[in-house]
């Protein structure tokens, strides 16, 4: 099976932010990870993940990735 892996650089992170309509949420400070509630800030963030029409900016835990991961897969358990 192949997958598509998108990424951005670091370089180009806050115009792709923008083209999100995200960037200034993400400057003051008023996005959370969707899984620990952490601030997402420009050092913590970890993925971009989209859901449908949703997009969820996750920090850079690992437990938060999988736990994603596991619910885009449809996995109930750990």
């Amino acid at each position: 099976m192949k997958r598509k892996i998108y990424a951005v650089h670091d370089r180009d992170l806050e115009d792709f932010l923008k083209d999100l309509n995200l960037l200034e949420e993400v400057q003051r400070g008023e996005l959370k990870c969707p899984v620990c509630s952490c601030t997402i800030t420009f050092n913590n963030i970890g993925f971009i993940s989209m859901h449908g029409e949703e997009v969820q900016i996750c920090c850079d835990d690992l437990n938060c990735f999988y736990k994603v991961r596991r619910q885009v897969r449809g996995v109930s358990k750990e």
